[in-house]
C-alpha cells in the first residue's frame, strides 16, 4: 500500500472512532437514562442487570474498531 492509501484509511479510522464516542455518549446519556446519583446500589445494580447486552456490546465494537 502506498502512503496516499494509508492517510485514507487512517483519516477514515478516526472519524468513525469520533462518530462512535458521540454516538455511546448519546446510548449512554439519553437513550438508557443511567440511574441518578441518589439512585440506590441495588437500582444501579438493575440497570447494569438488565442492560448488560447493550453495554457489552458497544464495548467490543469499541474494541474491535
Amino acid at each position: 500500500m502506498n502512503t496516499k492509501t494509508l492517510q485514507k484509511i487512517g483519516g477514515f479510522c478516526s472519524i468513525s472512532l469520533g462518530l462512535i464516542y458521540i454516538i455511546a455518549f448519546i446510548v449512554y446519556g439519553g437513550i438508557l437514562d443511567y440511574p441518578k446519583a441518589d439512585a440506590t446500589d441495588t437500582e444501579s445494580l438493575h440497570f447494569l442487570i438488565d442492560n448488560y447486552v447493550n453495554i457489552h456490546d458497544s464495548q467490543t465494537r469499541y474494541i474491535l474498531s
